[in-house]
């Protein structure tokens, strides 16, 4: 259903729906670790991984050779440092992003990025001041701030920038009741115009997951039904902000991708 995304975004792919964290992402299945090689450096190569961005977890580090005893003492040394339950970071004089927090946030958890963390995955909106989670319901990891499902499609699940985080579309009707109404037009236009969703399948999704634990769906239903039909011929924001206009001020609708041709050349 979702293809390779590439631009600011980068590239997603479709990820395994096994605990969304499977072990095997955890660099502990189907992995060998010389008899010989060092502890230390062997998670600071785990560390490097674009998805860890500087962590690793207890697991990492024990699956590396490292006792507990060991990693207490470099906690104490100072020279890692503690980011959450079970994950740790080398350190760094960089202070830690927006990415960093949400990076620790889901290698402690095992869940994946929702919510306005997912869309700021993507460059829809402002990531938040905490990371949104989404955690397997039932399971330990769940807690305040956490949002939990008992099960989610593996299309759904994908990997954005080495961060696990839900889809373009479930991104969005997992945000858009969380930020004002300007502010989710603006999102739902960005994603259509960026060919991230399309506006039917984005309104039938909403449609099949509506209900009253799923405002975001009502949302999204409702700013679909105000866009201009043909949005989706659009190729850039400010055409989908003029056509917003020209309806707000009980203007024409405007004409998107109109072609013309001067001096023989075709223009947009």
């Amino acid at each position: 259903m979702y293809a390779g995304l590439r631009g600011r975004v980068g590239q997603y792919s479709i990820a395994s729906n096994t605990r969304f964290f499977p072990r095997s992402d955890l660099g502990i299945e189907g992995e060998t670790v010389a008899a010989n090689a060092d502890p230390y450096i062997e998670l600071q190569r785990v560390a490097r991984r674009r998805g860890q961005r500087g962590h690793f977890t207890s697991a990492q580090a024990e699956f590396a050779g490292m006792s507990r005893t060991k990693l207490s003492r470099l906690v104490a040394r100072g020279l890692v440092l503690r980011a959450a339950p079970r994950v740790y970071r080398f350190k760094i004089g960089a202070a830690p992003t927006w990415k960093d927090d949400l990076a620790v946030e889901l290698l402690s958890t095992g869940g994946l990025a929702c919510g306005l963390s997912a869309s700021a995955l993507y460059d829809l909106a402002d990531p938040p001041n905490a990371p949104d989670v989404l955690v397997f319901r039932g399971s330990r990891t769940r807690g305040r701030g956490r949002h939990t499902t008992r099960e989610l499609p593996s299309y759904e699940c994908v990997i954005v920038d080495g961060l696990r985080s839900l889809s373009p579309m479930r991104a969005i009707l997992d945000s858009v009741h969380r930020i004002s109404r300007n502010d989710a037009v603006a999102l739902v236009e960005s994603a259509i115009v960026r060919r991230l969703v399309k506006p039917i399948a984005l309104g039938r999704r909403a449609t099949e997951l509506s209900n009253a634990k799923r405002p975001g769906c009502a949302v999204t239903l409702s700013i679909l039904a105000d866009l201009h039909p043909e949005l989706s011929l659009s190729r850039n924001k400010w055409e989908a902000l003029v056509a917003r206009r020209a309806k707000q001020c009980g203007l024409a609708l405007p004409r998107l991708e109109y072609e013309l041709s001067f001096g023989g050349r075709r223009y947009f």
